[in-house]
């Protein structure tokens, strides 16, 4: 009889349920009975469903939780306290240091979804916090130094967009192979409520590296509504420079009230960069129209003038946005676009490249 492989799936932690937390129920959907290693994990920040998975924290992670932001330094510390001896096969799925694991002879595969923001000077949360600027800036070499080598060593490297593609060859001198993220749409889709409320909307964790102030200033300026879903943060903020009979705070609420609005919008506001970005596809497989800043992951995941259009600066927004008429785009194409992004098609191609390697 065939001997069925034992799958790690090591990720950097599991404190909110975001992206790269929808990303892993995919993949174990497809290994079920894989173990996943990771720094700490607050069950009440995830689903219930995250409860099923055998889930194995760090001998740090009490320390870790604690210490947040702080604890950055050793976190690859604690990767490589973890033993994968009796594992045929390691799956990472990081933008941080879950890839920094001591692997033995066992097949290394890391789903890298950016290279670590703080150490490669790319915009990021922990940037807006000066308190941690300094601690940070004194081992930031030997961090990037360690974060360097530990790719050296991987097996098989994936990332999310050509976009990380161009990252790791530039920071690690090394090639990938792209796998898209993938989107529910079987969820996100064009409800019986689709219409169009005269709003726009945001859905976006409230940071300021998402650069929202930019949309916020926008609205306010010409008086057009705009909805804005997610917290974080920089929401205090943003509340106080918008004005209220123009913006509106939804605060997190459930996928299907977020859909629900999305369906109801004239069109998805995407003002910040990102490594990839799943909410604009969410929001074309809803069959709307996506307004992006004209850079990085959406480049990939946009047809412009088909399915949405790209903005450089606040002023081409504002432009955009008066002279914007959501008849212009066709629903079905933008829904047909986002199915690039699929979940089969994701599964397709993860098991091909785990086949081969």
């Amino acid at each position: 009889m065939e001997k069925k492989i034992k799958i790690a799936i090591v990720t950097d932690f599991l404190k909110v349920y975001g992206g790269l937390e929808r990303q892993l129920e995919g993949i174990m959907d497809l290994f079920p009975d894989a173990d996943i290693f990771t720094t700490y994990y607050i069950k009440e920040n995830l689903p219930d469903s995250f409860q099923k998975y055998n889930i194995i924290e760090s001998k740090n992670s009490r320390f870790l939780r604690k210490m947040s932001s702080f604890g950055v330094p050793f976190y690859p510390i604690s990767f490589e306290n973890f033993s994968f001896s009796e594992y045929d096969l390691i799956l990472s799925l990081t933008s941080g240091f879950a890839k920094d694991i001591n692997t033995g002879s066992v097949k290394h595969i890391s789903y890298i979804l950016t290279p670590p923001r703080f150490l490669w000077n790319m915009p990021n949360s922990t940037q807006d916090r000066i308190k941690y600027k300094f601690p940070l800036e004194i081992i930031n070499n030997y961090l990037r130094l360690k974060d360097f080598y530990s790719a050296q060593s991987l097996d098989n490297i994936i990332s999310n967009s050509n976009t990380v593609r161009l990252r790791i060859l530039k920071f690690y001198r090394k090639d990938s192979r792209i796998l898209y993220p993938f989107v529910d749409t079987d969820k996100f889709n064009m409800t019986k409520d689709f219409s169009d409320n005269g709003n726009f909307l945001i859905v976006s964790r409230l940071e300021k590296y998402k650069n929202i102030q930019t949309a916020i200033k926008v609205f306010n300026r010409i008086g057009k509504r705009l909805d804005i879903i997610g917290d974080g943060k920089y929401r205090k903020y943003l509340e106080s420079i918008s004005d209220k009979r123009y913006i509106k705070f939804y605060g997190n609420i459930d996928d299907k009230s977020m859909i629900k609005l999305m369906n109801k919008s004239q069109a998805l506001i995407f003002p910040g960069a990102e490594d990839f970005g799943l909410t604009p596809i969410e929001a074309q497989a809803c069959g709307k129209c996506v307004i992006a800043l004209r850079k990085d992951g959406v480049l990939e995941s946009i047809l412009e003038n088909k399915t949405g259009y790209f903005f450089e600066n606040e002023l081409e927004l504002e432009k955009i946005i008066k002279n914007f008429d959501s008849s212009d785009i066709d629903k079905f194409e933008c829904r047909k676009n986002s199915l690039r992004f699929s979940k089969e098609n994701f599964n397709y191609n993860l098991i091909n490249i785990l086949s081969n390697a």
